[in-house]
Protein backbone atom coordinates (compact mmCIF):
# COMPACT_ATOMS: atom_id res chain seq x y z
CA UNK A 1 0.00 0.00 0.00
CA UNK A 2 1.49 3.38 -0.95
CA UNK A 3 2.32 5.77 1.86
CA UNK A 4 0.00 8.78 2.03
CA UNK A 5 1.58 12.12 2.72
CA UNK A 6 -0.24 14.77 4.69
CA UNK A 7 -0.87 17.91 2.62
CA UNK A 8 1.57 20.72 3.25
CA UNK A 9 -0.10 23.34 5.37
CA UNK A 10 0.03 26.82 3.87
CA UNK A 11 1.61 29.58 5.92
CA UNK A 12 -1.08 31.66 7.61
CA UNK A 13 -1.95 34.93 5.89
CA UNK A 14 -0.80 36.95 8.91
CA UNK A 15 2.66 35.35 8.74
CA UNK A 16 3.01 36.29 5.05
CA UNK A 17 2.15 39.91 5.87
CA UNK A 18 4.55 39.98 8.85
CA UNK A 19 7.32 38.52 6.68
CA UNK A 20 6.75 41.24 4.07
CA UNK A 21 6.83 44.05 6.66
CA UNK A 22 9.89 42.61 8.41
CA UNK A 23 11.71 42.42 5.07
CA UNK A 24 10.91 46.11 4.46
CA UNK A 25 12.09 47.00 7.95
CA UNK A 26 15.42 45.23 7.45
CA UNK A 27 15.96 46.84 4.03
CA UNK A 28 15.51 43.57 2.10
CA UNK A 29 13.50 45.04 -0.77
CA UNK A 30 13.86 41.99 -3.02
CA UNK A 31 12.59 39.74 -0.22
CA UNK A 32 9.64 42.11 0.30
CA UNK A 33 8.86 42.02 -3.43
CA UNK A 34 9.07 38.22 -3.36
CA UNK A 35 6.03 38.21 -1.06
CA UNK A 36 3.82 39.44 -3.94
CA UNK A 37 2.24 37.26 -6.59
CA UNK A 38 3.23 38.02 -10.18
CA UNK A 39 -0.21 39.50 -10.93
CA UNK A 40 -0.67 41.34 -7.61
CA UNK A 41 -2.29 44.74 -7.33
CA UNK A 42 -1.20 47.55 -5.05
CA UNK A 43 -2.98 50.85 -4.39
CA UNK A 44 -0.61 53.25 -2.67
CA UNK A 45 -1.39 56.09 -0.28
CA UNK A 46 -1.95 58.53 -3.17
CA UNK A 47 -4.62 56.25 -4.66
CA UNK A 48 -2.48 55.17 -7.61
CA UNK A 49 -2.99 51.54 -8.52
CA UNK A 50 -0.18 49.36 -9.76
CA UNK A 51 -0.82 46.05 -11.47
CA UNK A 52 1.70 43.25 -11.69
CA UNK A 53 5.06 42.71 -10.08
CA UNK A 54 6.90 44.99 -12.53
CA UNK A 55 4.81 48.03 -11.67
CA UNK A 56 5.02 47.22 -7.95
CA UNK A 57 8.81 46.87 -8.20
CA UNK A 58 9.01 50.25 -9.95
CA UNK A 59 7.01 51.79 -7.10
CA UNK A 60 9.44 50.33 -4.55
CA UNK A 61 12.39 51.75 -6.48
CA UNK A 62 10.94 55.26 -6.32
CA UNK A 63 10.49 55.32 -2.51
CA UNK A 64 12.96 56.60 0.01
CA UNK A 65 15.14 54.08 1.81
CA UNK A 66 15.84 53.16 4.52
CA UNK A 67 12.70 53.30 6.59
CA UNK A 68 11.61 51.93 9.93
CA UNK A 69 8.45 49.85 9.95
CA UNK A 70 6.46 49.42 13.17
CA UNK A 71 3.39 47.20 13.22
CA UNK A 72 0.95 48.84 15.62
CA UNK A 73 -1.95 46.47 15.04
CA UNK A 74 -2.46 43.41 12.85
CA UNK A 75 -5.73 41.50 12.63
CA UNK A 76 -7.62 39.19 10.34
CA UNK A 77 -10.75 40.79 8.81
CA UNK A 78 -12.63 38.10 6.94
CA UNK A 79 -10.49 37.08 3.97
CA UNK A 80 -8.12 40.04 4.48
CA UNK A 81 -5.40 41.04 6.92
CA UNK A 82 -5.61 44.64 8.15
CA UNK A 83 -2.52 46.30 9.56
CA UNK A 84 -1.99 49.68 11.20
CA UNK A 85 1.64 50.42 10.38
CA UNK A 86 3.89 53.36 11.26
CA UNK A 87 6.66 54.21 8.79
CA UNK A 88 9.51 56.42 9.93
CA UNK A 89 12.10 57.82 7.56
CA UNK A 90 15.33 58.06 9.64
CA UNK A 91 16.98 60.85 7.61
CA UNK A 92 14.05 63.25 7.90
CA UNK A 93 12.40 61.72 11.00
CA UNK A 94 9.13 62.02 9.13
CA UNK A 95 6.47 59.62 10.36
CA UNK A 96 3.50 58.35 8.39
CA UNK A 97 0.77 56.01 9.60
CA UNK A 98 -1.26 53.77 7.29
CA UNK A 99 -4.06 51.28 7.43
CA UNK A 100 -2.97 48.63 4.98
CA UNK A 101 -5.28 45.86 3.88
CA UNK A 102 -3.69 42.74 2.41
CA UNK A 103 -5.31 39.87 0.56
CA UNK A 104 -3.18 36.75 0.54
CA UNK A 105 -3.57 33.57 -1.49
CA UNK A 106 -1.20 30.61 -1.68
CA UNK A 107 1.41 32.30 0.51
CA UNK A 108 1.63 35.38 -1.75
CA UNK A 109 0.19 38.85 -1.42
CA UNK A 110 -2.47 39.26 -4.10
CA UNK A 111 -3.45 42.81 -3.25
CA UNK A 112 -2.44 45.64 -0.96
CA UNK A 113 -4.43 48.81 -0.34
CA UNK A 114 -2.76 51.56 1.69
CA UNK A 115 -4.79 54.35 3.26
CA UNK A 116 -3.07 57.17 5.17
CA UNK A 117 -4.17 57.84 8.73
CA UNK A 118 -3.63 61.06 10.69
CA UNK A 119 -0.46 61.20 12.77
CA UNK A 120 -0.87 62.69 16.26
CA UNK A 121 0.67 66.23 16.26
CA UNK A 122 3.33 65.43 18.90
CA UNK A 123 4.74 62.63 16.75
CA UNK A 124 4.79 64.30 13.32
CA UNK A 125 8.40 64.12 12.31
CA UNK A 126 9.78 65.03 15.72
CA UNK A 127 11.28 62.79 18.33
CA UNK A 128 9.44 62.79 21.64
CA UNK A 129 11.26 64.63 24.42
CA UNK A 130 11.96 62.81 27.61
CA UNK A 131 11.51 64.51 30.97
Amino acid sequence: MPELLAPVRAEPDEAVVRHYLEALNSGQVLEALNAFSMDARMRDESGRERRGIREIAAAFASHERPLKVDIEELQKEGAAVAVRVRLTYPETRETRVYRSVFRVNRDRIRSLVMDPLPVPPARRGKAARSA
